[in-house]
């Protein structure tokens, strides 16, 4: 089973580096990351294109309208079995998580809780707490999409509304 990450970003030189070292693990497992750039101003796509040799990255740019549809974006060029939804000041313990995976935890399921830190604070992100939580991050490819322009959420394909997964 092949992984796809679907990311978005947007002037996330600080935080990015965090995030994508955490998928170095996996990029024998990974079918492409796939990220979509709302046209940064800062040095993100430098740090993108160092890891370009090391990890299955495709980059696409659009202007950014809301996360909702920015993420979406990027499900749609997801051709793994399952994807694994980052942000990109999130990390996440990737060898931990490669082994749960390889171990078929996700098996039987439609999705799947990981843990996730905050990569750490910068200017953008100070108001966040840092520390562990779960959240639904790992789905398999069967046409998932996210909700609401603001505070998105994931549904169940063909569904609408928080209540279809939470």
């Amino acid at each position: 089973m092949k992984l796809s990450v679907a990311m978005i970003c947007q002037d996330e030189q600080e935080t990015l580096p965090f995030v994508l070292g955490c998928l170095l693990p996996l990029a024998d497992i990974l079918s492409e990351c796939v990220i979509v750039d709302g046209y940064s101003q800062d040095a993100t796509l430098d740090v993108i294109q160092s890891y370009q040799d090391r990890l299955p990255i495709l980059v696409q740019a659009h202007e950014f309208d809301n996360f909702c549809n920015q993420k979406n974006r990027a499900l749609e060029s997801c051709s793994g079995d399952w994807v694994l939804g980052l942000d990109a000041d999130h990390a996440f313990n990737s060898l931990t998580f490669k082994q749960r995976w390889l171990a078929g935890q996700h098996a039987g399921r439609d999705i799947w809780d990981i843990g996730l830190v905050y990569a750490r604070g910068d200017l953008r992100h100070w108001h966040k707490p840092s520390g562990f939580g779960a959240t639904t991050r790992l789905w398999k490819n069967i046409g998932f999409r996210y909700e609401q322009p603001i505070h998105e959420y994931l549904v169940y394909p063909g569904q609408t509304g928080w209540s279809s997964i939470h």
